[in-house]
């Protein structure tokens, strides 16, 4: 094996020896772009999609019946999906949604975000003797966090998410 000269140059050396194996294996395209027509050219008529307001998607969701318990969990709370509890101190433990919902339950409020208000005047109690409060930079240090304004409490929304009984 040939070792003459130092470590930079055979990294020196091994770049160039792989910039001149990918300028070599890329062909210059000598292809032209395809010709762009317009919807009228083509004779296509492309309706825009419906526009729903919320009283229109709000009807949808009121016609669905809140979902009675079920067999497995006789003792359980009726509930609907549409209308889950945003405060955290409010929500029903996903172990008591029926089997079939669990996921779907679990989904909803993944898609909603730990509930995190920045702006709520936290509470100051009295610990040990000293005044103490939730801190809302907490919200960035741990997104995982949620705050019950209702119970003036933290939660882990994670926790809620997939605890067992």
């Amino acid at each position: 094996m040939k070792r003459n000269g130092d470590i930079k140059s055979f990294f020196r050396n091994y770049e160039a020896k792989t910039r001149k194996v990918a300028a070599e294996e890329q062909p210059e395209p000598d292809i032209d772009p395809p010709p762009v027509h317009s919807d009228a050219e083509i004779g296509i008529d492309i309706d825009p999609p419906p526009v729903y307001s919320d009283a229109e998607i709000d009807i949808d969701i009121d016609d669905e019946a809140p979902r009675q318990p079920s067999p497995q969990h006789p003792h359980g709370r009726s509930y609907n999906i549409q209308r889950l509890p945003p405060d955290p101190g409010e929500r029903i433990p996903i172990s008591d949604y029926d089997v079939n919902d669990q996921d779907e339950v679990r989904r909803r409020y993944i898609a909603k975000n730990a509930v995190q208000p920045y702006a709520h005047n936290f509470e100051v109690k009295k610990m040990y003797g000293k005044n103490r409060h939730f801190n809302f930079v907490w919200f960035e240090n741990y997104k995982w966090l949620e705050y019950s304004v209702k119970y003036e409490a933290a939660f882990c929304f994670v926790c809620y998410l997939f605890k067992g009984k």
